[in-house]
């Protein structure tokens, strides 16, 4: 996956990439990959491989192994540098075990089971080292499978299939695997974490990770590490409905709308108004536009989001109306919250607006 980002990269930096699309030429891609390529963001120079061992700064408080991945550390690498060094200033030693590989969750959710056993095999051989306290890992979906493994093993290699109970060992090695691991900000709240001393003065939100909040059940632990930040105030995130477990997130589809929202069963529903392009929203941060453009800037995404360039059939526009009639849902379950997104005209005439709908509710 990082030799395969190389060319991409270079197409961005010497603009190859909007050339083509001026042309048109990446119409003759398969639309799957059309859209890929749409929202591939702004890919940085790639970082220099995280050594095999970084020791803890100060008095030693642990010995921990840093699981890197696949798609985290071809696009994200500056986090588990990031990661790394919360972990080194903490007091901890750091382990990247070179043989580690992908988790398997992308092998395993579209039915590849011996890829997948595979993977957790070569995993559960790669952190087999007893001196560990602790498996870190700081992308949700990826702790998610790297805790289940002892589950999943028992389950594919279990010969009545998923559909039969299965119990597993508690001595396996994937059973002590799944004990060791620990998303970064549990670990660090189980250890006691050293206080920061940087100062960030700002105010932000946190929204949960679905996967970190519904399968791990990592809650309050992040939003108790960044307490610990000067400067940095907290703003509670009201009744987003990952924290209540009764009430998880429930996507109510993509729609395009000629009307405003009337609906009698949002007529009580508090409703925050956001016009315009997203960089003149009021609402946004200014520093989260300049994300934004930084990675997004001129792509068809950033033309979208940013732009507001979302009208019907143009040239290079990320969602055409053919597909977005293809996203319509006949019925909307019974929600407890719905948060409805309008983005500028869908059409150039202006009789018509974009809308993104979501909402939450028993399943």
């Amino acid at each position: 996956m990082k030799w395969a980002l190389t060319p991409a990269r270079w197409m961005q930096r010497l603009g190859v990439d909007r050339l083509i699309e001026k042309l048109g030429i990446n119409r003759l891609l398969p639309d799957r990959l059309q859209r890929m390529q749409a929202q591939l963001p702004v890919l940085k120079s790639p970082l220099p491989e995280l050594p095999e061992f970084l020791p803890a700064i100060g008095a030693k408080r642990a010995k921990v192994a840093l699981f890197v991945g696949c798609v985290a550390d071809a696009m994200f690498r500056h986090v588990h540098w990031a990661t790394a060094r919360v972990l080194q200033e903490n007091g901890c030693d750091v382990v990247i075990p070179r043989s580690q590989g992908c988790c398997g969750a992308i092998h395993y959710h579209s039915g590849a089971s011996q890829p997948a056993l595979d993977l957790m095999k070569q995993n559960v051989n790669a952190f087999d080292d007893q001196s560990i306290d602790a498996i870190i890992v700081n992308v949700a979906g990826c702790g998610a499978m790297l805790k289940d493994y002892a589950h999943i093993s028992e389950e594919l290699h279990h010969t009545g299939g998923p559909q039969d109970t299965a119990t597993y060992d508690h001595d396996s090695a994937e059973s002590k695997f799944c004990s060791r691991v620990k998303d970064i900000s549990e670990f660090l709240m189980s250890l006691g974490p050293i206080a920061p001393t940087g100062e960030i003065k700002l105010r932000a939100t946190y929204h949960d990770a679905c996967h970190l909040c519904h399968a791990q059940k990592v809650r309050e632990q992040p939003r108790e590490l960044l307490s610990l930040v000067p400067g940095l105030e907290l703003i509670p995130l009201p009744e987003t409905g990952i924290l209540d477990e009764d009430h998880p997130c429930v996507d109510a589809g993509d729609h395009e709308t000629g009307d405003s929202v009337k609906e009698p069963e949002l007529q009580d529903v508090p409703l925050d108004e956001a016009r315009g392009r997203t960089k003149d929203n009021i609402h946004v941060p200014q520093r989260y536009i300049d994300d934004l453009n930084e990675n997004y800037g001129g792509t068809k995404l950033g033309r979208q989001e940013m732009d507001g360039e979302m009208i019907e059939d143009i040239e290079g526009a990320l969602w055409m109306r053919d597909m977005i009639e293809g996203c319509r849902v006949e019925t909307v379950p019974d929600l407890r919250r719905v948060v409805i997104g309008v983005d500028p005209p869908a059409s150039a005439g202006g009789d018509g607006t974009d809308s993104d709908g979501a909402g939450y509710g028993k399943r």
